[in-house]
């Protein structure tokens, strides 16, 4: 299907114009045609029935034939005028008819070539989208919801969103508010556009009755949050998100919609995963909430440029494909917006890090990650550690690489939530496949991760453990610090199973008193990141994004900073950007077993400098 060409349209109208002129000239005659298609329903039963089917047919005919769309603010639009120049025209507040924008053509083929992918391991079956204020994403969500439930069979969507009220209230902003105005159930939407002066006065607005399902009754089939169709099982229902949002009913397809003010929005896209093929979720770019939203667009991105990652497929909406915005409308709104720079590079320029800080690391945003494994014949193996008790852990594996000018490959990494050090022993301890400790971490990716730490110890290669150089976190067990904990408990696996290969984690901690500082630390790591091969797994990845986004703590608007931040702001990228900063002071540091303070963990002493 060909990206701008819709279906059932006359060949001279049948192709939507991407410059303005001539899509303001595409605009009269479609709403000229869309006029005929009307009247000629109204005329002839056997002409409505292939008007029907033509419907049918393309979201986008359905649309530009007999879609409406509410706009609640005055606004400036154009026209041509009878010598072909560009001329503004006032469109009032009210229902329109809804003349598709060449963007949003495209985007009803970007939903149809997302559902159409099937049984993908990938994850291009689903779909995120960022976008620019008011590029009516959510209004085409819906308009493609109410195609399908109108034609298709078999159809259950579900709609989500942070508030309940967005997703199903009389407020115009909610998703059913839409759906309901598609669909004609609103009959406060009028039968003919009311806009005098305009391209669009008098034109027909409101889904004709003729083509709404005999059956329909308001009372039985349009309840809360729930959209039934009278004579298919086609449904619409929609809930508020919380942690369990959408793992409960199967779908052909889910929207989340406002990702980025949903702080536990990875939860819930990973829980939907188990009950439909299919997930889109939709957003500007905010990380005031959370990165959730964030992270995955920044997923689909680097799967957009290699297919080979995975990664949902990306949309983006910028302002600029608009056809009836230009530079000056983009200075008018900056110039609106002057009290908050950040919020206009948000919304309108779609900027994620608008608000966020400097980066700590800018060089990282180069790193291009390629298939590293570890090699048993390369050099040395380090396992970095920055423990977490109510935030996550962060575990990374190293391995120089001789002959290669003191070039190093992360070759695996795991971030997770550790109760206790006694649950992180095992793990980086190794055990082999079916051994009964193993059914305590049914995780996939821990198993992975074991996978690799017992071949390390069924092999006998010595693995050097790095740590804080605090070295004195509490937490692990009793009053000992984490690591400490983790000595011991790799002593206690160790006597209970004799039979397997001997590994003790003593976690180095004193190595360089100046790494107990950020500034140090970030002097190492800016200078270890261009000697890094990254390994393209998921889990790496997570790691090199984490250092892509690692952020300085955001200034006041308007203050002025004369000195670097002393710290980096904690969020997600913090535990593993540390852990690869004490790796990175680690590696270095020359002859640092020569160093006389330099000594593991020893259960009993304290191992912090003071």
């Amino acid at each position: 299907m060909t990206t701008l060409r819709i279906n059932g349209f006359p060949d001279h109208i049948a192709n939507v114009p991407e410059d303005r002129v001539g899509w303001l000239r595409w605009r009269e005659d479609v709403l000229a045609f869309r006029e005929l298609c009307h009247r000629l329903a109204e005329e002839d039963h056997e002409k409505r029935a292939g008007i029907l089917a033509l419907a049918a047919s393309d979201p986008a005919f359905f649309m530009a034939v007999f879609g409406v769309i509410h706009e609640p603010r005055g606004t400036t639009d154009f026209r041509l005028d009878e010598h072909g120049n560009v001329v503004e025209m006032y469109r009032p507040r009210g229902w329109y008819p809804w003349i598709p924008y060449p963007f949003q053509v495209k985007f009803l083929r970007w939903i149809q070539e997302v559902l159409s992918t099937q049984s993908d391991e990938s994850g291009k079956g689903d779909g995120a989208v960022e976008k620019s204020r008011d590029m009516g994403a959510t209004w085409l969500f819906c308009a493609f919801a109410a195609w399908q439930w109108l034609f298709d069979d078999d159809v259950f969507v579900g709609f989500y969103s942070h508030k309940e009220a967005l997703v199903d209230s009389s407020n115009p902003s909610s998703m059913f508010f839409k759906l309901r105005a598609l669909l004609g159930i609103n009959r406060k939407v009028p039968e003919l556009c009311h806009a005098p002066d305009t391209i669009f006065d008098g034109h027909r607005v409101r889904l004709p009755d003729w083509m709404f399902p005999v059956g329909f009754e308001s009372k039985e089939h349009d309840l809360k949050l729930n959209l039934k169709h009278p004579t298919k099982t086609n449904q619409i229902f929609g809930e508020a998100t919380t942690s369990k949002s959408g793992i409960g009913s199967r779908t052909t397809w889910n929207l989340i919609d406002e990702g980025a003010k949903i702080d536990n929005v990875l939860d819930i896209w990973s829980g939907m995963s188990a009950v439909t093929d299919h997930r889109f979720i939709n957003s500007s770019a905010d990380r005031r909430e959370g990165d959730g939203m964030y992270i995955l667009v920044e997923q689909a991105r680097a799967a957009q440029r290699d297919p080979s990652l995975e990664g949902p497929r990306l949309l983006s909406l910028p302002w600029h494909l608009h056809p009836l915005r230009d530079q000056g409308w983009y200075n008018r709104m900056k110039a609106r917006h002057g009290a908050d720079p950040s919020g206009f590079a948000r919304e309108y320029d779609i900027d994620w890090n608008a608000g966020q800080g400097d980066f700590v690391y800018p060089m990282a945003r180069q790193i291009v990650p390629e298939p590293v494994e570890w090699d048993p014949l390369a050099g040395e193996v380090t396992c970095t550690i920055d423990p977490g008790l109510r935030d996550a852990t962060a575990v990374e594996w190293f391995q120089f690489l001789p002959g290669t000018g003191g070039m190093y490959s992360c070759f695996e990494a795991l971030v997770l939530k550790t109760p206790s050090a006694a649950y992180l022993a095992p793990i980086l301890m190794g055990f082999p496949p079916g051994h009964e400790i193993r059914n305590n971490y049914p995780d996939t990716s821990i198993q992975d991760v074991m996978d690799l730490t017992w071949e390390l110890r069924k092999n006998f290669i010595p693995v050097r453990y790095v740590g804080d150089p605090y070295g004195d976190n509490t937490g692990g067990a009793g009053t000992g610090s984490f690591y400490e904990a983790l000595t011991l408990r790799s002593q206690e696996l160790c006597a209970e199973y004799p039979d397997l290969p001997p590994v003790e984690i003593a976690v180095l901690t004193k190595y360089d008193e100046g790494a107990r500082y950020h500034p140090k630390r970030k002097e190492a790591g800016a200078s270890m990141i261009p000697r890094i091969k990254w390994n393209n797994s998921p889990r790496v990845r997570y790691v090199v994004e984490s250092l892509q986004n690692y952020r300085y703590k955001s200034q006041d608007e308007g203050r002025l900073v004369q000195n670097e931040p002393n710290k980096p702001a904690h969020d997600w990228s913090s535990h593993p950007s540390t852990a690869f900063e004490y790796f990175a002071i680690i590696a270095t540091i020359d002859n640092y077993l020569a160093m006389p303070n330099l000594s593991p963990v020893i259960p009993g002493q304290s191992s912090s400098r003071r």
